[in-house]
């Protein structure tokens, strides 16, 4: 079901990838990308639009994929929790 979404997500947004990660910056969930690939299971925690999001904050930042080695725009915003009301993780969208 989340790779639905994500997928759905992917096409609107004619992004390369949308992928989600958790609060540990790991990668629960991603749209495949080349030949089958997938990031899931990476951990991206260092990544400034990770930060960002788990400040609360949606962010844009160019950079290189270091998985990827692609270059690209990497959009995120927080995913919230029902239960309190802190960033739980986010999605990202690079192009």
């Amino acid at each position: 079901e989340t790779l639905i979404i994500l997928e759905t997500t992917r096409t609107n947004f004619n992004a390369a990838i949308v992928y989600v990660m958790n609060a540990g910056g790991d990668v629960v969930a991603c749209t495949p990308y080349g030949e089958g690939k997938t990031l899931t299971g990476n951990n991206y925690a260092f990544r400034p639009y990770f930060l960002e999001a788990m400040q609360g904050k949606s962010a844009l930042y160019p950079a290189l994929g270091v998985t990827t080695f692609e270059r690209g725009l990497y959009s995120s915003a927080p995913v919230y929790s029902n239960r309190d009301h802190r960033p739980a993780g986010h999605p990202i969208f690079p192009p």
